[in-house]
């Protein structure tokens, strides 16, 4: 991780200049991608969301994307309170129309909040993928440490809370077989932050780069649409604490 990474990148939530991506609400995804068929699955505040449900992960169902977010509005929470969807993995879709729709409203976020980094002069890598979180109140990530040397979330609409805890704090972890680009702790520092922990809170129109190397867990306060992007690295975790310790002293 160069040294303009942590010279650059806001320390808290900041509010990048966007040009549509504030406008990509609930309703507009209804109206636009409401017939797309989606994977909604169960969230958990211990267990890794990396493995599909055919291979022992947490459960999921596919649905009109309308469903959904019909099913979440208002506060509720059903049992499939997630929709994410990621750059790598939208043409899991079952037919080129449902990818292609998505495939271009990603384009929209990475070019949007690659222009907002740069406007901004925060550094970032040339290689970037996006992502697409959606989630019921109260939906969550469980505490996990990512392989990206860069990562950020711009909220679009409602609350999401993060609890991070540095890398100076050791604790085991379990890579997934399926998809082996995450370490998972299960450990709920949602519902018991330990002392040392930092929680931030980015609402709508905000944005937070997440620090590298950082465990974290992620809970959304409210019904919530986030954008991401980062840098989807193509090596193992162990690798990565190689290539990044000497800037981040993580290890593994």
């Amino acid at each position: 991780m160069p040294e303009a990474a942590a010279a650059t990148s806001p320390i808290g939530a900041w509010k990048p200049e966007t040009v549509s991506l504030q406008h990509y609400g609930f309703e507009w995804l209804r109206q636009h991608h409401g017939l797309d068929v989606v994977w909604a699955a169960s969230s958990s505040r211990l267990l890794e969301d990396q493995t599909d449900s055919d291979n022992g992960g947490l459960s999921e169902v596919d649905m009109p994307f309308a469903s959904f977010l019909d099913s979440i509005v208002g506060g509720k929470k059903p049992r499939h309170d997630y929709v994410k969807m990621l750059d790598r993995t939208v043409q899991r879709g079952s037919d080129g129309v449902y990818a292609e729709s998505f495939r271009v409203l990603g384009q929209l976020i990475l070019g949007e909040l690659r222009a907002a980094l740069l406007k901004a002069g925060i550094w970032h890598p040339q290689d970037l993928s996006w992502s697409l979180w959606i989630g019921a109140k109260g939906s969550a990530t469980a505490m996990h440490v990512d392989d990206h040397s860069f990562n950020m979330l711009y909220v679009v609409s409602g609350l999401k809370r993060l609890v991070l805890i540095d890398d100076s704090h050791p604790f085991e972890c379990t890579e997934p077989e399926q998809s082996p680009t995450a370490c998972w702790v299960e450990r709920d520092i949602l519902a018991e932050p330990p002392p040392y922990a930092r929680e931030v809170l980015l609402r709508a129109g905000q944005a937070f780069v997440l620090p590298p190397a950082h465990w974290h867990a992620v809970e959304n306060l409210e019904p919530t649409i986030a954008f991401g992007i980062n840098e989807d690295a193509s090596c193992s975790l162990r690798e990565y604490a190689r290539l990044t310790g000497p800037y981040t002293r993580f290890t593994l």
